[in-house]
């Protein structure tokens, strides 16, 4: 049985600095990937864990990891307020 390499956002971001200590991926940019849906993610209380070889399959082979659709906002900018 393969048990998967699991880290948090931050842990995440100093196991990538330790395979490349000149890395340009902070921990910032890893959130953004997981809010976006891109990357997976495993959520647990208020921690989130990212299996550490699809973060690094993703940097290596972003083209098979598409974006999913953004949906439209629903907003349409400030409505006006009639007094």
């Amino acid at each position: 049985m393969n048990v998967p390499k699991l880290r948090t956002i931050n842990g995440a971001h100093l196991a990538l600095k330790e395979l490349d200590p000149s890395t340009a991926i902070s921990a910032s940019a890893i959130r953004k990937l997981v809010k976006s849906g891109q990357l997976p993610a495993i959520q647990s209380g208020n921690r989130t864990y990212i299996n550490m070889d699809i973060l690094t399959d993703l940097l290596e082979h972003p083209e098979n990891y598409p974006a999913p659709e953004q949906k439209p906002e629903l907003t349409q900018g400030i409505r006006r307020v009639v007094v």
